[in-house]
């Protein structure tokens, strides 16, 4: 089988995408209907920009699969539909998966994502409590409830006891996972969003560049060089280049990200005039409008 992913990987180099899908309906002949063809399948429709055979390549007739199979399948359908901007196609998928691998946190966390780009607030909970006991230390539970915590409803940012309150209870459940030592990464860059939102910059700045420092890479240092540009502090931003050449980001289009969506998550401060005028010299300066204008089609 592995044979045949490598031969239609060459093939979609080369732009044959027709003899790339032959070769992997052949492997399907000679091997049977495996999760890993089908998600080649799929990624080559992507490439050839075909939306509608990489779903189709995925969708049909998953319930004649065996269940491992499957649930890989379903993971890789909903990641799809949500690139496709298809929630709802996206929701079933993930509670396919979720319903082969009750056990496995991965589908629960994949819901609440999927719950947090909407406005449902009783479906976000529900979201947040399927992590309860799905590991032995709720670790995702507690990430998950931050996040959920961290939407701050308008009622709540316009009284402050219950906007403390709320923000205590997301720092008390961030430290308990930076503390417990899992996923000390995502509790770090968590615990920056609660103390940027408490008003302490330098906290939350250390937290990030800590979360780098533990590995956690793309997702630390967007949020990073996010609120480097947010408070205007743009020479930060340079030497977080200088010194994280090894890592394969893309600095431009995280700071482009923040002119063109300064105000992306209710918890963020807006960006100040003259930090947005500066955004947009340094991504002009450093890649022309390419930065910016991917950071425009991936709104």
């Amino acid at each position: 089988m592995t044979v045949w992913i490598s031969l239609a990987n060459g093939l979609v180099r080369a732009g044959k995408f027709k003899e790339a899908r032959d070769a992997i309906n052949q492997a399907i002949k000679n091997v049977g209907d495996k999760a890993d063809l089908r998600l080649t399948m799929s990624k080559i429709a992507s490439a050839q920009g075909d939306e509608t055979l990489a779903r189709s390549a995925l969708s049909d007739q998953i319930g004649k699969m065996p269940s491992g199979d499957q649930a890989l399948v379903y993971k890789a359908l909903g990641d799809l539909l949500i690139r496709q901007k298809d929630t709802a196609g996206a929701t079933q998928a993930y509670e396919s998966w979720a319903k082969i691998q009750i056990k496995d946190p991965a589908p629960a966390l994949a819901l609440l994502q999927v719950a947090l780009s909407g406005t449902d607030e009783a479906l976000i909970r529900r979201r947040v409590d399927a992590l309860k006991g799905l590991d032995a230390k709720d670790v995702n539970w507690r990430l998950a409830r931050i996040q959920e915590l961290l939407r701050m409803p308008l009622e709540d940012q316009q009284n402050t006891e219950k906007l403390t309150a709320r923000l205590n209870e997301a720092l008390s459940f961030a430290n308990t996972i930076i503390e417990s030592g899992t996923s000390q990464a995502q509790g770090l860059v968590l615990r920056a969003a609660v103390q940027e939102r408490r008003g302490k910059v330098d906290e939350a700045t250390a937290d990030l560049r800590r979360a780098i420092d533990l590995e956690g890479g793309t997702p630390a240092l967007r949020p990073l060089c996010q609120l480097l540009a947010r408070v205007g502090k743009f020479a930060e931003i340079e030497q977080l280049r200088a010194k994280l050449q090894s890592l394969p980001t893309n600095i431009d289009q995280m700071v482009a990200e923040i002119a063109v969506r300064p105000v992306k998550r209710m918890w963020q401060r807006p960006l100040r005039i003259e930090s947005w005028k500066q955004t947009l010299k340094t991504c002009r300066t450093r890649s022309g409008t390419h930065a910016f204008k991917a950071a425009w089609v991936s709104r």
